[in-house]
């Protein structure tokens, strides 16, 4: 009926703000401290002995088990196929992927552009329309469907 199917897309729409929150979450951190992502990566990929006492595997842990649940109850509840029962660590892999690809390019463009270049291609690539095209992409892949 239209209702269930208006009520589809409400849900559809509200996972997809979760999900836009969550990149949004992100890459605003990006945004705001390029620096601190330098030291994050400096440090997950440094030597072993010069890492803080945080265990940062169990807090990427802890964020992948958080996004396994919201896609889990997004298929229960109809927010997403049934088909995509027990694919819940695929969706969060491929979401993060997305997410690190970005915050890694800007780590780049921050390294190598000018400062003021760097600044405006950051703004470009992590701006508010690219982050809707990656929640675009992520939900409907590479054909829009």
């Amino acid at each position: 009926s239209s209702t269930s199917r208006g009520l589809g897309d409400v849900y559809k729409r509200q996972l997809e703000e979760r999900v836009g929150a969550f990149v949004g979450v992100h890459l605003d951190a990006v945004l705001e401290a390029p620096h601190a992502l330098r030291f994050f990566c400096a440090v997950l990929f440094g030597p072993p002995e010069s890492r803080p006492s945080v265990n940062i595997i169990e807090m990427n842990r802890s964020l992948h088990e958080r996004l396994e649940r919201m896609f889990r109850v997004a298929i229960e509840e109809g927010e997403l196929p049934g088909a995509l029962k027990g694919d819940e660590f695929f969706l969060t892999v491929q979401l993060m992927g997305l997410i690190q690809q970005r915050m890694m390019l800007s780590m780049i463009l921050s390294e190598c552009a000018p400062g003021d270049v760097a600044h405006q291609q950051l703004t470009d690539l992590l701006g508010q329309g690219e982050r809707e095209r990656l929640v675009r992409f992520f939900f409907s892949g590479a054909r829009g469907q």
